[in-house]
């Protein structure tokens, strides 16, 4: 079994990927590929995800200005998003939509998903459930009240400091809520209400594609890196090993059997260029952030096929990997040619940059789309005309 998250990355372009490419949860490969660049394992272990969060983290912080620093929040201004991320509906739907309004309640402290409990990927299927079913019980009963407290659970889920799939999810809902809030009546507004809905308006209208997207943008950037180290950090387990797997070990592990690994510091280096690309760019679409990420993947690529050295062998480019019929002969061969694995060992055991390439490879799973950016934009555009009407 070889995992999700290398496996795309394999198979994915070097200037296209999934949308949204945001985590390995998101995303599925684009084409299946005989030979994969992957350990065979399936799961990361959070902690050790947020372990090398914080320690990529600390090696940025050094060298970002105190405005742009990256803040790890406290356990207690980041339950927005723990528990929004593992929501599940109740027995009934009248209990769901309860549960779901009690977000509400927190909506103040901002939707912050650095550190909150390993939640890197985020489980948006039973919140986006409880969203609908929330949103037509306040449509059934038409209630004001519930209206904008679900209104200001869309906004401070689009708002959020995490995953761009996640503020892509709040949009949508932010969208939604106004369109229910239309349908209240709004002919005997209580003062405080109305006063309630021009504040929601004004910030909806005040809302900025490009500073939402920035502030998911770094997060995604920081947890890819996290994410990708500790799926390079996983050992095979024990098990009769396939053609196969005798060259995905043979690229993935050293001579001593160890998982090729990249240093923080490395890693820190090359998502420091990723996070200055999207800093430095001027609009949505973040075009200066698609040149790094994509340079990025190809020198990984160029790198791993400089590292093999195997011209001679026929991979003479990455797309070497994604020829089924080569890959699979290449690797029955492996398996049953001892001097040419020993080959490929030895040519590998000469770079000392095949940890670097493997990981540069791999960012081909997080990249976010062109595609993604200008759905976002679209979306936004099309919630803040509804806003324009909501109240007068």
């Amino acid at each position: 079994m070889f995992s999700l998250l290398l496996t795309a990355a394999l198979a994915a372009a070097p200037t296209e990927s999934p949308t949204p490419s945001a985590t390995p949860a998101q995303t599925a490969p684009e084409t299946a590929t005989a030979i994969t660049l992957s350990p065979q394992k399936n799961e990361l272990n959070s902690q050790e995800t947020n372990k090398s969060l914080i320690e990529i983290s600390a090696k940025i912080n050094a060298q970002l200005p105190e405005t742009e620093k990256i803040i790890i929040p406290s356990p207690g201004s980041r339950q927005f998003f723990s528990q929004l991320a593992v929501f599940t509906k109740s027995s009934s739907n009248a209990q769901t939509a309860k549960n779901f309004l009690k977000l509400s309640n927190m909506f103040l402290q901002g939707c912050n998903a650095y550190s909150a409990s390993g939640l890197t990927s985020p489980i948006m299927s039973g919140a986006i459930e409880s969203f609908d079913i929330t949103n037509a019980q306040i449509k059934r009963k038409g209630s004001l009240k519930d209206a904008q407290n679900l209104a200001r659970i869309s906004l401070t889920t689009a708002q959020c400091k995490g995953p761009v799939i996640v503020s892509s999810i709040g949009l949508k809902w932010l969208e939604a809520s106004l369109d229910t809030l239309k349908t209240m009546n709004m002919r005997r507004l209580k003062k405080d209400d109305k006063m309630r809905l021009k504040a929601l308006q004004e910030q909806v209208l005040g809302l900025d594609s490009k500073e939402i997207l920035e502030g998911a943008m770094r997060f995604e950037v920081l947890t890819s890196s996290a994410e990708i180290m500790k799926t390079m950090g996983e050992v095979p387990p024990a098990h009769a090993e396939t053609p196969e797997d005798v060259f995905n070990n043979a690229l993935l592990l050293d001579e001593e059997g160890k998982p090729r690994q990249i240093s923080i510091e490395k890693s820190a280096e090359l998502a420091m260029k990723l996070l200055q690309a999207v800093h430095s760019s001027k609009t949505y679409q973040f075009p200066e952030y698609t040149a790094e990420i994509d340079r990025q993947i190809k020198e990984g690529r160029d790198g791993i096929v400089k590292d093999l050295d195997l011209k001679s062998e026929g991979i003479t480019s990455y797309e070497k990997f994604q020829d089924d019929a080569f890959m699979e002969n290449f690797a029955k061969r492996l398996a049953a040619e001892p001097d040419l694995l020993k080959k490929v060992k030895s040519n590998l055991s000469k770079n000392p940059d095949v940890a670097t390439h493997l990981f540069q490879n791999h960012l081909a799973i997080f990249k976010v789309s062109q595609t993604f950016f200008d759905r976002f934009n679209e979306r936004m555009i099309e919630t803040q005309k509804k806003a324009k009407s909501l109240i007068k």
